[in-house]
């Protein structure tokens, strides 16, 4: 069966891994779900459009840019002009375009609104429209797109989580922790937000913050600097040179509470420096 929600993962996790280069940040929110800024308060870039659309299509199609040319019927012979343009192509145009990007998911909450797209949809497959297409998707991983922001993820995620039936205790959060040295793990049940605010709302929407967490250390600004502009600056070049060991031993904390459970994870990885 094609799992458009894993195929999907596997760009989200490339777009992590060159973060940088593509002027994205990823943030780990407190239920477990990573929600991926690609634009609205970090540049975005034309490259991270591309890889945002194939993710929407469930990676089942090649999205690229291109050009057309108009030729004016008043002009001499060649004159024209050309526009900018966007080239989709599909396979399984029925899964990739109406199960997992057409933009069918109302995301409601309080004043809160927005249409969700990408393959999670087809985990729900609430719609009438799934009944048509005879799609639903079977996978461990749910890779959501909708338009937001970051300190309003609440509402989608808890509309996600709600709809395919996942409960608090069943998540694991990871997420970054200004009160922890850069490249340290500290893994844990419950706890408060810590003034990130991403993770405030997943608390009030959630209704409860008792799920495990895996906090990521980015260490604090500056005597006298701004958080907020701190922890959506780029990574120095120096601290550049640790996150691929961060995101690997992050990745590996997260298989020993799934393999072997919270307190081996505990045992092992808090207070451990991932950056050596």
């Amino acid at each position: 069966m094609i799992s458009i929600n894993q195929r999907a993962a596997v760009i989200v996790q490339q777009m992590i891994a060159d973060a940088d280069a593509l002027g994205i940040q990823a943030h780990h929110l407190s239920n477990g779900a990573i929600v991926v800024d690609a634009g609205v308060k970090v540049p975005g870039s034309l490259a991270a459009g591309l890889k945002f659309s194939e993710a929407c299509l469930g990676g089942l199609g090649q999205v690229s840019l291109t050009r057309l040319a108009y030729q004016d019927a008043l002009a001499e012979p060649g004159g024209g002009f050309w526009l900018p343009a966007v080239s989709v192509s599909v396979t399984y145009p029925h899964i990739a375009c109406m199960a997992s990007q057409y933009a069918g998911w109302a995301i409601s909450r309080e004043k809160f609104f927005a249409m969700g797209s990408g393959p999670a949809r087809a985990l729900y497959a609430g719609e009438e429209l799934f009944k048509k297409l005879d799609y639903k998707d079977q996978a461990e991983v749910a890779v959501l797109l909708h338009q937001t922001f970051m300190n309003l993820s609440g509402a989608s995620v808890g509309s996600a989580t709600k709809s395919l039936g996942v409960s608090p205790g069943d998540l694991i959060v990871i997420h970054d922790d200004i009160d922890l040295p850069l490249g340290t793990l500290r893994v844990r049940r419950g706890g408060g937000h810590g003034g990130h605010n991403g993770i405030r709302h997943i608390r009030e929407v959630l209704g409860t913050g008792e799920f495990v967490r895996v906090k990521v250390g980015v260490g604090r600004p500056p005597a006298g600097g701004d958080v907020a502009a701190y922890v959506l600056s780029r990574f120095s070049a120096r601290d550049r040179d640790c996150l691929d060991s961060v995101l690997m031993n992050s990745v590996e904390a997260v298989e020993w509470i799934l393999l072997r459970g919270l307190q081996e994870a505990m045992n092992r990885f808090n207070g451990r420096e991932t950056s050596t």
